[in-house]
């Protein structure tokens, strides 16, 4: 039923005709020059081409390339030596050896960035050149690949990050004067050397934004194809893409005036940036998820290669790792020593149908060029993800090992590995695909099937982790069939319920459904559900979810929660023989056991859920004393308390501090005390409930007996479901041996959940009264967009359709802040009035641009109008909320700065969860016949300052994700970005408000940053972190993942960041700011040579974060007067003038990162 991502086809490219080339005899020349060059063999596939049914296939086989392992040195050697020769000032017609003594003379550096090839190539250049070379490569990047860089004698410095982030700090440590960035794709400021070229040119400043250096230098490899071809003409040419420089070549040289030759470009399913562009037709960035084919694992095109390829490819298609892999494998068996990314091109050919061929015009007579552009390497060998068997997806699954991490005696792997095959089986079916990742190694995925609209949406659930292998008896990752049950450990815990979800999901696609259909595959479920937690974070929501655990088919509808709580019973440490001065916590722990008892004997005897029976409470662990001579000082017992249905932890913590008050009563020198440290609520929804009734019928067609309907007495991620107000069932497959020597999932039953599923979503989400059905879907693209038009009211002006629902509907800041939830948020009249200055003012906005010398165009304006529609929707959702007023006073004044401060009125405060949902307590009462006045004591304590803190990070967090969630919606075309502008601006506001005061308590005790250190130190102390591993966190160097996520969420990430910013730049008055300036400053604030860019090793964030206090210090210096002053650069220019760093700063400055990861790479 499913289908795999379709092929590309522009079918304007065959009259397109690439640029006139320039000359290219310095380029062979050189090449030419080069120690041992000689062209690459042309090899021919007889075979092969029979069975695909062309005249002819010829590989260009550049699996040894100078005794290189890929054609980059092509591109690399003529991009070094061209950067060279501008740099001194060299003509292009000097020999390598006068090269070399100039490049040498003056202490050059070339530096790059790379998944593999391209920077071993710059590194051989460097070499060839008698000059350093510095590599900066991603952090997955395999370890063999890196020692065969260091092998040409480069410097490799490891990123943190991603392919991206590697690219960017290659920039950074470039920008020195000595320093040569020889980069192979164009990027932000960054496009001279990769850009197109005119060697006829003279050597200028003013023209070098038009050399295309890589690019040419990869031209000698066409030519060869062409002298190799002789007489016969290609008629169809297969590239790689990844950044797109090859194909940009490949595309140019084949696509020439005269020519009759169709290109056909390929990527992989998981990054495919140029396909996904062409489909959208405008250029577009999009996270990866991991590939083997490294040197393709691109998230964007060369911005470059996008303007000629979106017009001279004839056709784009992605393909499968594993599809790669086997054509690899055929290559080498010709003779052809290919890798995974060599063995792309024909695996593109070999995927095309008979329709794919006819339209690129292909047949008996053809012939086709396909590039091997790698060598073999080491790689992970992938698994197939063309299978739709829920089946035989299950036994892949399993035998991917995805144990937990935190459990088992040998820390298992995690959870990305099986995360990427599910990301790569998502994509391949071209399902819109997010990778959720909160915490670094412990990803989530979530798939989605987009309704039409009008329909309920429903999530199918599942965990991707298992427990630990260690224990298992047989091959735990064999996925063996044996007598109709699949073995392996998770086979039913729940590798089975993912594979029925993923196969459902797929199904949905082809159903036409008005609703959405989502498919989330989670981290961690078997230790604390952070996965779940995760997604939710994310902003997921359906209106109803079936979570697969193994239920042996029988529906769930509630089951038990749990707290798991610590109780301290507190003794007096003295010498054993000291039996006057000691007091035995140990002793008195058995005091408290027996009371627990008879407790937990109480809970069991007494009522219970119809459904789940009484709750439970046992002893877990038990822990105390210090050495055999020395009375006890502390006994610690960690105790599990089951709860049912109504049960609170408010009423588990009165449970225990009634034991424990009884046991003091009853025993001398008892002290203890108990402190739920972790809970999970349990979970109900009724029988009769609509969503029940509808599954219950389908498990009963698809079954053929009567659904049984239960509960379950262990706990699951449906009640982490309930709490966000999604309607969760548990059904799943037959298994037995959950966490056991010997783990099983009966194979029919699969395949009945995969059915089950599917027709779940089918009945779901697709309303039987359609008619009745009108409403906008959530989250609105494509068709549905289309419908919501028609449906909306039509705009005031007629020239902007762009904002097209309610804002009530589609806005996130007016759901943030209108009254969804009680009690009643009453709005300040200064929102409306604020509003009203902002709309009133829409006739003036083109004048006021005028008058400051702005440049007003239609875009402009258009975009203007559709603020102002926002706002006014804005103000029409709140009205039921807004205090009532009398008529108000008109605007004092017209002038641009009355504008703005009007618009910085904008913010608003809603109580926090925890304020709202927090128990209901008795306030001391004044006594009546006490007449005296009472006065709170002002707060200046260090506890009342972290106290205060650790409250307003609690609040900022739920702001936080908010905006988060708001820029990801912006990602994928949810909100307009007015929208996500708006929420962050009045976001980073009420933070503002909700600091108030509290800075003057901060500054008793060092400011802002003193006591956010402190705090850090408290929290990571209270964990046993030791003061050297505090100390060596906050300098940035890895400790552990716990105490880098802790590091984090406490906002010291952003503080220890902005610490020398705010010292490090002079006044904004004083100077004009540049980049090569703000880098400099960066150095030697960080106590690094200014001039040696190499030693330079910062994060991406501390990079990010100078740009950004750079451009915010630029824009508060040279604004126009009515230009907006967002919160960010006015809290920046005042830092800057001050050097005093404030919470609204830091908060503000944490934003704006989480907005560019988002908008970089962010899957969520």
């Amino acid at each position: 039923m499913t289908t795999r991502r379709h092929v590309h086809f522009n079918f304007k490219a065959k009259s397109w005709t690439s640029p006139e080339p320039a000359s290219t005899e310095a380029i062979d020349r050189f090449h030419q020059s080069l120690p041992n060059y000689e062209p690459t063999p042309l090899v021919s596939l007889d075979s092969l081409a029979k069975e695909i049914g062309v005249g002819a296939i010829h590989v260009k086989d550049e699996t040894n390339r100078f005794g290189l392992p890929a054609f980059k040195i092509l591109g690399a050697s003529w991009g070094a030596f061209r950067s060279i020769a501008e740099k001194l000032g060299l003509p292009l017609d000097s020999d390598i050896d006068t090269v070399r003594e100039a490049a040498k003379a003056h202490q050059l550096t070339l530096y790059a960035a790379t998944e593999g090839n391209h920077g071993r190539a710059v590194a051989r250049m460097g070499a060839i050149f008698d000059i350093s070379a510095e590599i900066h490569v991603p952090a997955s990047m395999h370890h063999s690949t890196v020692k065969l860089i260091e092998s040409e004698g480069a410097k490799v410095v490891v990123s943190k990050g991603k392919y991206e982030d590697a690219t960017l700090e290659a920039e950074s440590a470039s920008k020195h004067e000595q320093g040569i960035l020889v980069q192979d794709h164009a990027f932000g400021d960054y496009q001279t050397v990769p850009q197109a070229s005119n060697i006829s040119r003279p050597m200028t400043t003013s023209n070098s934004n038009v050399w295309q250096w890589i690019v040419d230098g990869y031209g000698t490899m066409m030519r060869e194809v062409d002298k190799q071809l002789g007489s016969t003409k290609a008629d169809l040419v297969i590239a790689p893409v990844g950044v797109g420089s090859f194909a940009q070549a490949v595309v140019s040289h084949f696509k020439r005036q005269g020519t009759v030759t169709s290109t056909l470009a390929v990527e992989p399913d998981t990054a495919a940036c140029l396909w996904k562009s062409l489909e959208k037709g405008e250029f577009t960035e999009i996270p990866t998820t991991g590939t083997i084919m490294a040197g393709l694992n691109c998230g964007a095109p060369s911005t470059i290669a996008w303007d000629l390829l979106k017009n001279g490819v004839n056709a784009s298609l992605t393909v499968s790792d594993y599809e790669a892999h086997q054509s690899a494998l055929y290559l080498q068996s010709q003779g052809i020593n290919a890798g995974p990314c060599g063995g792309s091109t024909l695996a593109a050919l070999r995927r095309l149908t008979l329709d794919d061929k006819k339209a690129l015009g292909l047949n008996e007579k053809s012939t086709v060029v396909i590039f091997c552009t790698e060598r073999n390497r080491d790689y992970d060998i992938p698994h197939d993800v063309s299978g739709n068997d829920p089946v035989a997806l299950t036994q892949t699954l399993v035998q991917i090992n995805s144990a937990s991490p935190d459990l088992g005696s040998v820390p298992g792997p995690g959870e990305t590995i099986i995360a990427r095959y599910v990301a790569a089986w998502l994509e391949h079916r071209d399902l819109e695909t997010h990778w959720v990742e909160f915490e670094k190694g412990r990803p989530s995925v979530v798939g989605v099937v987009r309704g039409s609209g009008g329909g309920k949406s429903i999530m199918f659930n599942g965990h991707i982790d298992t427990v630990t292998i260690m224990g298992y008896d047989d091959d735990p990752l064999s996925g063996k069939i044996v007598d109709g049950r699949l073995y392996g450990r998770g086979s039913a815990d729940m590798k089975g319920g993912v594979a029925a979800g993923m196969i459902a999901l797929a199904n949905a696609k082809k159903l036409g459904l008005r609703g959405d259909v989502i498919f989330t595959g989670v981290a961690d479920e078997e230790s604390l559900s952070k996965g779940t937690e995760d997604i939710l974070r994310a902003g997921w929501r359906a209106d109803a979810a079936v979570v697969s655990e193994p239920t042996n088919l029988e529906i769930s509808h509630t089951h038990k929660g749990y707290c798991h709580i610590e109780i301290k019973i507190h003794g007096l440490a003295a010498h054993g023989s000291r039996a006057d001065l000691g007091i035995d916590a140990i002793v008195n722990a058995g005091h408290f056991l027996v009371e627990f008892g008879r407790y937990a004997k109480k809970l069991q005897e007494g009522p219970g859920h119809e459904t789940l029976g009484t709750g439970t409470a046992h002893a877990s662990l038990i822990s105390g004393g210090e050495e055999a001579s020395s009375y006890p000082a502390q006994c610690t017992i960690i105790a599990e308390r089951r709860t049912i249905p109504g049960e609170t932890n408010e009423a588990v913590q009165k449970e225990f501090d009634d034991i424990i008050a009884k046991v003091a009563k009853e025993v001398t020198d008892f002290k203890a005390e108990a402190k739920i440290f972790f809970s999970r609520p349990p979970q109900f929804i009724a029988a009769d409930h609509p969503f029940t009734k509808l599954v219950s019928s389908i498990v009963g067609s698809v079954t053929g007996k009567d659904a049984v309907i239960g509960g379950a007495l262990f706990w699951t991620d449906c009640a982490l479901l309930a709490e966000k107000g999604i309607v969760p069932l548990l059904w799943g497959p037959k298994g037995e041996g959950l966490h056991g020597k010997e783990e099983f999932v009966h194979v029919k039953s699969i395949e009945q959940v995969a059915d089950g599923l599917t027709n779940i979503a089918a009945e779901f989400s697709e309303p039987n009264d359609k008619e009745a059905q009108n409403k906008p879907s959530g989250c609105l693209k494509g068709k549905a967009r289309k419908e919501a038009k028609s449906q909306a009211t039509e705009p005031k002006d007629k020239t902007d359709q762009k904002y097209i629902v309610a804002l009530k509907d589609y806005a996130p800041m007016a759901k943030f802040i209108a009254a969804h939830r009680k009690p009643t948020i009453p709005v300040s009249v200064t929102v409306f009035n604020t509003i009203g200055r902002v709309t009133d003012r829409r006739s003036s906005f083109r004048a006021q641009m005028v008058k400051h010398g702005i440049e007003v165009d239609e875009n402009t304006n258009q975009n203007h109008l559709h603020f102002i529609r926002v706002m006014e929707t804005v103000r029409e959702t709140l009205r039921p909320n807004m205090k009532e007023v009398g008529k108000q006073k008109s605007a004092e004044s017209a002038e641009p700065r009355n504008f703005i401060e009007g618009f910085n009125l904008l913010s608003l405060q809603e109580p926090s969860r925890e304020f709202l949902n927090a128990l209901d307590i008795e306030r001391p009462q004044q006594m009546p016949e006490d007449s005296a006045t009472y006065q709170a004591e002002e707060q200046d304590s260090l506890d009342d300052a972290l106290v205060t803190w650790n409250f307003l990070m609690v609040e900022a967090e739920i702001i936080r994700n908010q905006i988060v969630w708001v820029w990801k919606g912006h990602r994928d075309g949810q909100f307009d970005l007015s929208v996500a502008g708006v929420t962050t601006d009045t976001g980073i506001h009420m933070v503002e408000r909700l600091v108030g005061r509290s800075f003057r308590l901060f500054n008793k005790h060092g400011g802002c940053f003193q006591v956010g250190r402190m705090y850090f130190g408290m929290k990571a102390a209270q964990q046993d972190y030791s003061q050297q591993q505090i100390d060596e966190c906050w300098s940035g160097k890895p400790v552990d993942s716990q105490l880098s996520e802790l590091f984090s969420s406490t906002f010291s990430h952003v503080l220890s960041i902005l610490e020398p910013l705010i010292t490090m730049f002079p006044r904004p008055t004083q100077s004009t700011f540049d980049t090569h300036e703000m880098m400099s400053i960066l150095k030697t604030r960080c106590g690094l040579p200014g001039s040696d860019a190499a030693t330079l090793n910062l994060s991406v964030d501390q990079l990010m974060a100078a740009r950004f206090w750079n451009e915010a210090l630029v824009f508060a210096t040279h604004r126009t007067e009515c230009s907006v002053m967002d919160k960010f650069s006015s809290y920046v220019f005042e830092s800057s003038e001050d050097h005093v760093m404030s919470f609204e700063l830091a908060f503000a400055l944490q934003v704006h990162l989480d907005v560019f990861h988002i908008m970089r790479d962010d899957l969520a």
